[in-house]
Protein backbone atom coordinates (compact mmCIF):
# COMPACT_ATOMS: atom_id res chain seq x y z
CA UNK A 1 0.00 0.00 0.00
CA UNK A 2 1.43 3.18 -0.88
CA UNK A 3 2.23 6.09 1.73
CA UNK A 4 -1.08 8.74 2.01
CA UNK A 5 -0.33 12.23 1.95
CA UNK A 6 -1.14 14.58 4.66
CA UNK A 7 -2.22 18.05 4.52
CA UNK A 8 0.46 20.99 5.14
CA UNK A 9 -0.29 22.76 8.05
CA UNK A 10 -2.66 25.81 7.73
CA UNK A 11 -1.32 29.36 8.15
CA UNK A 12 -2.37 30.92 11.03
CA UNK A 13 -5.08 33.93 10.12
CA UNK A 14 -5.22 36.98 11.56
CA UNK A 15 -7.43 40.26 10.07
CA UNK A 16 -4.40 42.31 9.65
CA UNK A 17 -3.44 40.42 6.66
CA UNK A 18 -6.61 39.99 5.24
CA UNK A 19 -6.81 41.59 1.84
CA UNK A 20 -8.07 44.84 1.28
CA UNK A 21 -11.39 44.76 -1.23
CA UNK A 22 -12.06 47.76 -3.38
CA UNK A 23 -15.88 48.07 -4.06
CA UNK A 24 -17.19 48.09 -7.40
CA UNK A 25 -18.28 51.92 -8.23
CA UNK A 26 -21.85 52.82 -7.38
CA UNK A 27 -21.96 50.79 -4.34
CA UNK A 28 -22.27 52.24 -0.89
CA UNK A 29 -20.94 50.98 1.94
CA UNK A 30 -21.71 52.29 6.00
CA UNK A 31 -18.94 51.13 9.06
CA UNK A 32 -20.28 48.16 11.31
CA UNK A 33 -19.46 48.12 14.94
CA UNK A 34 -20.00 44.72 16.01
CA UNK A 35 -19.94 45.93 19.95
CA UNK A 36 -22.90 48.41 19.17
CA UNK A 37 -25.26 45.00 18.14
CA UNK A 38 -23.40 43.03 21.55
CA UNK A 39 -23.99 45.86 23.49
CA UNK A 40 -28.27 46.45 22.87
CA UNK A 41 -30.08 44.35 25.42
CA UNK A 42 -33.26 43.67 23.05
CA UNK A 43 -31.16 42.28 20.08
CA UNK A 44 -28.42 40.00 22.72
CA UNK A 45 -32.36 38.68 24.63
CA UNK A 46 -33.62 38.03 21.16
CA UNK A 47 -30.52 35.84 20.42
CA UNK A 48 -30.20 34.55 23.51
CA UNK A 49 -34.14 33.41 23.11
CA UNK A 50 -33.15 31.84 19.78
CA UNK A 51 -30.39 29.91 21.26
CA UNK A 52 -32.80 28.49 23.82
CA UNK A 53 -35.43 27.57 21.60
CA UNK A 54 -32.92 25.61 19.30
CA UNK A 55 -31.49 24.13 22.70
CA UNK A 56 -28.01 25.33 21.22
CA UNK A 57 -26.08 25.49 25.08
CA UNK A 58 -22.62 26.22 23.36
CA UNK A 59 -24.85 29.30 21.28
CA UNK A 60 -25.90 30.84 24.55
CA UNK A 61 -22.87 30.42 25.97
CA UNK A 62 -21.38 32.16 23.42
CA UNK A 63 -24.18 35.35 22.92
CA UNK A 64 -23.52 35.99 26.75
CA UNK A 65 -19.90 36.09 26.73
CA UNK A 66 -19.63 38.12 23.63
CA UNK A 67 -22.39 40.58 25.57
CA UNK A 68 -20.39 40.53 28.67
CA UNK A 69 -17.03 41.94 27.02
CA UNK A 70 -18.91 44.12 24.50
CA UNK A 71 -20.20 45.79 28.25
CA UNK A 72 -17.36 45.40 30.05
CA UNK A 73 -17.04 43.42 33.13
CA UNK A 74 -16.42 46.22 35.55
CA UNK A 75 -19.49 47.91 33.83
CA UNK A 76 -21.27 45.43 35.12
CA UNK A 77 -20.17 44.83 38.35
CA UNK A 78 -20.74 48.29 38.99
CA UNK A 79 -24.37 47.95 37.96
CA UNK A 80 -24.87 44.69 39.52
CA UNK A 81 -24.19 42.75 43.41
CA UNK A 82 -21.92 40.18 41.24
CA UNK A 83 -18.59 40.14 41.70
CA UNK A 84 -16.09 39.70 38.67
CA UNK A 85 -15.49 35.91 39.19
CA UNK A 86 -19.10 35.08 39.42
CA UNK A 87 -19.01 37.18 35.88
CA UNK A 88 -15.85 35.44 34.79
CA UNK A 89 -17.64 32.56 35.65
CA UNK A 90 -20.67 32.32 34.12
CA UNK A 91 -18.87 33.10 30.87
CA UNK A 92 -16.25 29.90 30.90
CA UNK A 93 -16.34 27.46 28.20
CA UNK A 94 -18.38 24.94 30.22
CA UNK A 95 -20.15 27.78 32.54
CA UNK A 96 -23.70 26.70 33.92
CA UNK A 97 -25.01 30.17 34.83
CA UNK A 98 -27.70 30.51 36.99
CA UNK A 99 -30.85 32.26 35.94
CA UNK A 100 -30.31 34.84 37.82
CA UNK A 101 -27.05 35.70 36.93
CA UNK A 102 -27.80 35.90 33.48
CA UNK A 103 -31.14 38.66 34.27
CA UNK A 104 -28.78 40.42 36.23
CA UNK A 105 -25.99 40.49 33.09
CA UNK A 106 -28.74 41.33 30.63
CA UNK A 107 -29.80 44.50 32.96
CA UNK A 108 -26.50 45.88 32.11
CA UNK A 109 -26.93 46.53 28.03
CA UNK A 110 -26.97 50.11 26.64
Amino acid sequence: MGRTETSKKRKAFSMNNAPIVKLKKGVESSPHDPNKFLRDRDKIRHALTEAMEEGDVEAFREILSAHVKAVGVQNIVDRTHLTKSTIYSAIKEDANPTIETIFQILKTGA
